[in-house]
């Protein structure tokens, strides 16, 4: 399994981990608290939380002079080490279990999923994704994606 926006590979048969990025440092999960920022939440690679915070996030980046990245999420505000995206993760993944990303197919709904979708050999867009995203992709379902976050 890929998550935390590609960023960690999980092994459920196993659980085992293995982080594809440096861990958040300490001062900036403090300095965003500082600055009011809530709710945030701290992965092993990526830190979260929502618009409006992004101006924050990026102000907290620049003071501290780190290299990091802001991803958006359909609100949602990720900040990850630089160059970590769901597409790296899939070839992290891809390269453990010897498969092609010629076998692959990728689905998505958001800003987060274009590097993602341009690295699968087929990509799908939900009918609910948003349009930049339907542009990237192959084929758009005629249903939509249930969030639950």
């Amino acid at each position: 399994m890929v998550a935390e926006n590609g960023a960690l590979l999980y092994q459920p048969a196993t659980r085992t981990e293995k982080p594809l990025g440096d861990a958040p440092p300490t001062g900036f999960v403090h300095k965003l608290r500082d600055r009011g920022v809530q709710p945030i939440s701290v992965g092993r690679s990526i830190v979260a939380t929502w618009e409006p915070h992004e101006k924050a996030v990026l102000e907290t980046i620049r003071d501290l002079g780190l290299e990091m990245q802001v991803i958006f999420n359909k609100g949602a505000v990720m900040i990850l080490p630089s160059g970590i995206n769901k597409s790296t993760g899939l070839a992290a993944a891809l390269k453990e279990m010897g498969i092609s990303a010629h076998n692959t197919i990728g689905v998505g709904d958001a800003e987060n999923d274009h590097a993602l979708l341009r690295s699968c050999e087929v990509s799908v867009a939900v009918a609910n994704a948003l349009p930049a995203v339907k542009d990237t992709a192959d084929y758009v379902t005629r249903a939509g994606c249930h969030r639950t976050d």
